[in-house]
């Protein structure tokens, strides 16, 4: 009878030990999944800026602006080129207002994305389709492999404002 009471010690101590060792890999799995959420919550929210800047220059509150700097890259690059802008040539084609606001909901604040200009960590890629057209592309899209999440495709025209937005897709 002597000899089982120390049997049940053991027994007593290996569920504590596997019980440890379930609550610890509950643990480290639920530090992923926080982890994971909130990269995705982190995408989701830069998704929906780039989107928004999209928008914001597609509007035609900015379409004297947009064309001075159209002009100038139409005249620059040549067929299939691209030039990004970011920074300072971004607050030529947008206003500092909207730059800033939208910077401010990246989920990086401009510290973080290492510049000090009003336009945070955002950039456009300007691709020069033919004489008469230019695409845009935001951010991240320009580095996949596959299509664009989103772009505009601006067409020029007699009529004013000179660049007029001809395709979102």
């Amino acid at each position: 009878m002597k000899q089982q009471q120390g049997a049940a010690l053991v027994v007593v101590m290996g569920l504590l030990a596997v019980g440890l060792l379930v609550g610890m890999a509950s643990l480290r799995s639920a530090l992923v999944d926080e982890r994971l959420a909130g990269n995705y919550r982190a995408l989701v929210q830069t998704q929906m800026v780039e989107d928004s800047l999209l928008v914001a220059l597609a509007a035609n509150a900015h379409a004297a602006q947009r064309d001075i700097e159209f002009d100038r890259l139409a005249a620059t690059l040549g067929h299939g080129e691209q030039a990004v802008l970011q920074g300072e040539m971004l607050e030529r084609l947008l206003d500092v207002a909207t730059l800033r606001a939208l910077a401010r909901r990246l989920p990086l604040g401009p510290e973080e994305a290492g510049t000090t200009s009003s336009a945070g960590g955002l950039a456009l890629t300007v691709q020069k389709l033919d004489s008469r057209r230019l695409a845009v592309l935001v951010g991240h899209q320009i580095k996949e492999a596959t299509r664009p999440r989103a772009q505009l495709v601006f067409m020029q025209t007699d009529a004013a404002p000179g660049w007029q937005l001809a395709r979102f897709q």
